[in-house]
């Protein structure tokens, strides 16, 4: 009996009840599970599934082709420096933590600076990045004066 709830479509090898112990155990008892053991029989069958799944899928190929045989992100943002612009909390504070585990090296930016540093105080804490490999950049996309600060340098 294969179980859907088991971590990799692991065998469960002591079933509970009386119609367990008789149903075959190389059949998936979720219908969620059947292609996958189709796929794995026959390689014909599984690209067809897998065009099938292409076609409808409600993605790029771009995005569908990565996800298949492209590096995972951790390897691919590994050291490289990340900029994150609404950093402070939210979307951005997590997507700070994600990276920050993974390697990347980031600069963080939001209006708030207090809520920048303690940002990147948890992500110190989550990573084994160095202070040094997170900058805390404050500044405010709608005001211009960044742009003129930098025009100066």
């Amino acid at each position: 009996m294969w179980c859907c709830a088991a971590p990799g479509l692991q065998r469960v090898n002591n079933p509970t009840t009386a119609s367990a112990r008789t149903r075959m155990y190389n059949q998936p008892s979720c219908k969620r599970h059947e292609s996958d053991l189709i796929t794995q029989q026959d390689p014909d069958v599984a690209l067809t599934l897998h065009l099938i799944r292409f076609i409808t899928a409600d993605a790029d190929f771009t995005l569908l082709w990565a996800a298949a045989v492209g590096k995972s992100p951790g390897v691919a943002l590994r050291q490289k420096v990340v900029w994150i612009t609404g950093a402070s909390s939210g979307i951005g504070e997590e997507l700070a933590c994600q990276l920050a585990a993974v390697g990347a090296r980031l600069v963080l930016s939001a209006r708030r600076e207090n809520e920048l540093h303690r940002v990147r105080r948890k992500c110190l804490e989550r990573s084994s990045l160095e202070e040094k490999d997170i900058l805390v950049l404050p500044l405010d996309l709608l005001d211009g004066t960044w742009k003129k600060r930098s025009r100066k340098k």
